[in-house]
């Protein structure tokens, strides 16, 4: 039997009641009229009065069943949704990767350089005052930051066992011997720790220039 869940349903299911009292009320007319061709036009009436009951009982029908469906389908999906977020964070934690940013050690994260500002709807859409842009040129330590944490994220996408919590020293235990570019690891403490001062002086941009073209490019 239908259960009839809202107003909608509830106004198609009595307009389907209505249609089927016509068609009926119609039929035993039918009885009473003895001229043949005004007995065949009712006979008419009747059947589409009983017909259109029927489509008016089917959308009621169908208005019902979406309310029941839709809520189970979506538990459903959110269930499967949940899942797998829940192996994909595992997955991430396995590797050493932190949520959103792809964090090294605290703050380091390389959207705080991107090249460019991502577009939502044909407009510009603002990072945060705080993000510097690598066009605006930022400085030479904070492009060595840039270019080591994206070089992390790379070796871990390709396999590499990285902890989130690992320092740059620590990495090049584990990673200077395949490292295209060793140097890498000790630019990167010195770019982040010293002094601006020391750092600025430190990295120059052959030295970026040369990171870039072996870690990323």
């Amino acid at each position: 039997m239908l259960i009839v869940r809202d107003k909608k349903s509830k106004k198609y299911f009595w307009k389907a009641i209505i249609a089927f009292l016509a068609g009926a009320g119609l039929f035993a007319l039918k009885n009473l009229i003895k001229d043949k061709n005004a007995a065949d036009f009712v006979i008419i009436l009747g059947s589409a009065s009983c017909i259109l009951g029927v489509w008016f009982y089917y959308k009621s029908l169908m208005n019902s069943m979406e309310l029941i469906v839709k809520p189970a389908l979506k538990k459903v999906f959110g269930k499967i949704v949940k899942s797998v977020k829940k192996t994909v964070d595992k997955i991430k934690k396995k590797l050493g990767i932190s949520e959103k940013t792809w964090r090294m050690k605290g703050s380091d994260s390389f959207n705080f350089v991107l090249p460019s500002w991502s577009k939502k709807k044909g407009t510009k859409r603002d990072f945060g005052k705080s993000r510097i842009k690598w066009n605006e040129d930022p400085g030479n330590p904070w492009k060595i930051r840039y270019i080591y944490t994206k070089y992390i994220v790379k070796r871990q996408k390709k396999g590499a066992y990285i902890k989130s919590s690992s320092t740059a020293l620590e990495n090049e235990e584990s990673l200077g011997a395949s490292c295209p570019f060793p140097e890498i690891f000790q630019l990167y403490t010195l770019s982040r720790y010293a002094p601006s001062k020391i750092s600025n002086q430190a990295v120059n941009d052959e030295t970026v220039e040369e990171a870039m073209e072996k870690l990323i490019k």
